[in-house]
Parts: structure tokens; sequence; C-alpha cells
């Protein structure tokens, strides 16, 4: 929503340098996901966008009593709301699913920690939380499973570390063949 808003209101300037399209705007979406994920984790960061988004909100209702210009500028359409609908579902799934205590000593390299694990081996200064942005998706290496091993003790499960199942790929591939199949076309190009 807030991109659909600063495209409306800035459409001019932004042509002018670079043609948009549903492609490069997709990409750059992408692109900006991770750093805007950590913006917003500050608060007052947050708070003020969604004052600065109700009240931009409130400005287009002044300038158009009827709200067709409100709804024009807000409406995410139902597929960005199925997206979002989706990501949910799947977070919470996987939290639920996808994660099982192993015994401390069966941890290996190459298994990946869950997102709770993570935050507990920061808490106790296992790792800093450098080093914990450095683990990928590949997993732990021998020297941070060994690191693991030796430096945690969770007090309300000793002996045991959280690990996820896997790297959870198949929910997506298959909300994808049916998304192909209700449109019966490609959903992004590239090229």
């Amino acid at each position: 929503m807030m991109v659909r808003l600063l495209r409306s209101v800035a459409r001019d300037e932004i042509e002018a340098v670079v043609h948009l399209n549903q492609t490069l705007l997709f990409l750059l979406l992408f692109l900006a996901f991770r750093p805007l994920h950590q913006l917003f984790q500050i608060r007052i960061l947050a708070v003020l966008l969604l004052l600065g988004i109700i009240g931009f909100m409130g400005y287009q209702l002044t300038l158009d009593p009827s709200g067709a210009l409100l709804i024009e500028s807000v409406s995410i359409g139902a597929w960005a709301l199925g997206l979002i609908m989706f990501r949910q579902i799947y977070t919470y799934w996987c939290e639920l699913v996808e994660v099982r205590r192993i015994p401390l000593q069966d941890l290996k390299p190459h298994m990946i920690l869950s997102e709770l694990m993570r935050q507990h081996l920061v808490r106790d200064k296992v790792f800093t939380e450098e080093e914990m942005a450095a683990i990928g998706v590949e997993g732990l290496g021998e020297e941070e499973a060994m690191r693991v091993r030796h430096l945690f003790k969770d007090p309300e499960e000793p002996d045991t570390v959280e690990i996820e199942n896997t790297i959870p790929f198949a929910p997506f591939i298959l909300a994808g063949l049916f998304a192909t199949y209700l449109v019966r076309d490609v959903l992004v190009r590239f090229g």
C-alpha cells in the first residue's frame, strides 16, 4: 500500500528517470524487502510511517469526499491480499510443523536452527547478531555446531536444541502450481 501511495504521489518524477512497469516494480520491492523490514523494526519509524499514511489518506478524502480517489489509492487487489494471507498461514504452519527438538549431542553441521533458537543463542551470547546473520540457508558449519553443543544450555529443556525439519520449498511450489493453473498463464515474466 505504501508503494502504491508513493507511486501515485511521485509518478511524474519517477517516470522522468525510469519507466516503471510491473516487473521492475516487483524487482525493486524484492531488493528493498530486507532493508525495509529492518527499518520497520524501529517502532518509532513504523508508527511515524503509519501516521503519515493515515494522514495522506485523510488528505485524499478531503480532496474527493466521495472516496473514489482514496479507494483507488489504497486498493491492493485480491492477489496481494491472497499472497499476504498465504504468507501468514505458511509462517504459522512452519512454527507448528516444521520445527522439532533434538538432543543437543545430535546437532550436526548443515542443520538449520529455528528462529526461536537463533534468538536464544544471540541472547545467551553464544553468537553475536553478525555471526548469526552470517549463518545462511546451508545451515550450521562444523565449528558453529560444536560451539552450540558446548556453550548452549536451555533452562526450560536442557540438553535439547530446536531445529527446522526442512527448507520448505514444497508449499511455495504447490501454491505456484495452483496459481498458474487458475490464471492459465505465467504470473511473473522476467526479460
